[in-house]
Order: C-alpha cells, then structure tokens, then sequence
C-alpha cells in the first residue's frame, strides 16, 4: 500500500501575557511495541535546557494514510511541587496528527510491517502538563520521520509552546 504525503500547513502560536512563547526542538527514537502503540525515548530542547524524556503514543494510521496518536512524554527532570515541596517529573499529552508514505514490507518481515516516511503536527492537551509544562494550553509541534520494515521509528521535531511566566 502507497499513501500520498501531504505537507503539514505552518500555524504561528500566539501566547498570551503571562505566558512566554518558547522553542523546542529535538529527536525521538522509537518502536512500535504493538499495533497502535509505540514506546520510545525523547531528546528533548525546551528553550536552552535540555532533558531526556520517555514517549508512550497510541493511535492508529488509515487506509488513506492519515494518522491520529496521542502522544506522553514525561521527562528526567525534578520540578519542586510548590505547595508541598515535592517533585514532579514534567509531563505532557500531544494530539498528534498527519499523513505518511508507506509501502508494505516483502516477506520474511513480521506480518504488516510497512516502512516509509511520515510527517506529524502536534499541539499540547489543555490540563495535561506538570512540572515545566503546567498549564501548558497552546503550542504546536512539526514532526518529520521514518519507519522502517522492523518497527524502528526516527523523528526529527522543532515547534514552540506557550508556558507560563514563573510569578
């Protein structure tokens, strides 16, 4: 099966006064585990700090070549929970969407395997995010990868967010 690939459309993200608009950019190695799920590993660069991160996506692709995740990330670093001094991994949920141009894989490969290349848009959940991410409400995230005939994924990322100025 051959699926057209279609560009994602650029979106600015605007950002409120008590938010400030800030760069991520990145890469993420990932597997599919099973239909529907891929687990994996993120680098990630939020402004200038960088963090390292898990990834859990669920979702699907189409017969026409569209595809819908939603996408976990949580990540290696310790925020301190104000009100009680606790930490808290950062931690936020993506909408994914996009289209991919894959072909089936020749025998000798697991059964529906495909390999190919994809593009992904991105934008955070509303009330998903801790630590770094807290009230996270606006971003959006361009995703550019490939998956190969044994469930290996690769993408590159670069987007901004919106994320709240510390008071």
């Amino acid at each position: 099966m051959a699926c057209t690939l279609q560009p994602l459309a650029a979106q600015a993200v605007f950002c409120t006064d008590d938010e400030k608009l800030t760069r991520l950019t990145g890469k993420i190695f990932n597997n599919a585990v099973q239909p529907g799920t891929t687990l994996g590993t993120v680098n990630l660069k939020l402004g200038r700090k960088w963090m390292k991160c898990g990834v859990l996506g669920q979702g699907a692709a189409s017969s026409d070549g569209s595809l819908n995740f939603v996408h976990t990330i949580v990540c290696n670093d310790k925020v301190i929970f104000p009100l009680t001094g606790e930490i808290i991994h950062s931690q936020v949920t993506l909408n994914s969407t996009g289209f991919a141009n894959v072909q089936a894989c020749p025998a000798g490969f697991p059964p529906g395997s495909m390999s190919g290349t994809f593009q992904e848009k991105s934008k955070p959940i509303p009330g998903t995010g801790r630590g770094v991410f807290a009230d996270i409400g606006r971003g959006v995230i361009n995703l550019r990868g490939t998956i190969n005939c044994l469930s290996t994924i690769d993408i590159s990322f670069s987007g901004a967010v919106c994320l709240k100025k510390p008071e």
